[in-house]
């Protein structure tokens, strides 16, 4: 069983103070391991991860990234560091918020 890790930060972060968004890393590629290894890549670009999960409700083939519209900006820079992932916009709430959802593709931060 795998548990959700909150407020992972890694001692290179640099982003901590700047980041204005959550950033959440599920996991929906049914491979054990897929989200921590994004989430690690992105720790050592300096974000700061909010939150890393599996879901086993889902399975994808591609990963998605989801997003908050005040967090759009974001969500474009790291859909170029992926490789060019999908983002879709959802709903504004009152955070702004990423989530990348790991397909079986697992991108690889460029």
């Amino acid at each position: 069983t795998t548990v959700p890790t909150q407020g992972r930060t890694s001692p290179g972060a640099t982003a901590s103070s700047s980041q204005a968004f959550r950033l959440n890393v599920v996991n929906v590629s049914g491979e054990t391991g897929a989200a921590a290894s994004i989430a690690d890549q992105l720790e050592t670009k300096g974000y700061v991860i909010d939150s890393v999960a599996p879901d086993l409700e889902r399975s994808a083939d591609r990963t998605v990234i989801v997003a908050t519209p005040d967090a759009r900006a974001a969500a474009q820079t790291l859909s170029q560091e992926l490789g060019g992932v999908l983002v879709s916009l959802t709903e504004a709430t009152t955070t702004a918020t990423v989530t990348v959802f790991v397909g079986k593709d697992q991108p690889q931060l460029q």
